[in-house]
């Protein structure tokens, strides 16, 4: 039933309607084509590559048969790959630590100590982080030293 308030309307527009778009004949009209961007003075920055992330069972569980460092606010797994690709680093936080946020908490604070000390790990190797509950309540600093004495500053020699 059809309400005799409402017209038919066309769905296709009049082509002498104006674009939709505005006009910028004052405006910024951008860099002109084929100018590049001059290169920067001084010396470069260092590239800071983040360890990548474990994310597999079977990387765990092969981290698991490796050498182990144990911490106050937690334990590194470590296993040395055949390969010579960069470093992974896994986490593991159990349900004994705490409740949800509280453990996505602990991981994320593990993931910034991880990405501020990229040299403390070694290409080709594997990283399982267990942590512990002190992770929540310790200074960063602590973290990150506790990080690079576990890790020996990204020397692993004689590794199984």
């Amino acid at each position: 039933m059809v309400n005799p308030d409402e017209t038919d309307l066309s769905t296709q527009q009049d082509r002498a309607q104006a674009s939709p778009r505005l006009s910028r004949p004052h405006g910024d009209e951008g860099r002109p084509a084929g100018v590049e961007r001059a290169p920067r003075e001084g010396p470069e920055e260092a590239v800071r590559l983040r360890p990548i992330r474990l994310k597999r069972r079977a990387d765990f569980l092969a981290a698991a048969k490796g050498r182990r460092v144990k911490g106050r606010d937690f334990t590194v797994q470590i296993r040395q790959r055949a390969d010579e690709l960069g470093p992974r680093v896994g986490f593991t936080v159990t349900k004994k630590v705490g409740n949800a946020p509280e453990r996505n908490r602990i991981k994320r604070r593990l993931r910034a100590v991880c990405a501020a000390n990229c040299g403390a790990f070694a290409a080709g190797t594997d990283y399982v982080i267990l942590a512990r509950r002190g992770v929540l309540s310790a200074p960063f600093q602590s973290l990150e030293a506790a990080l690079w004495e576990a890790t020996a500053g990204g020397r692993h020699n004689g590794l199984g």
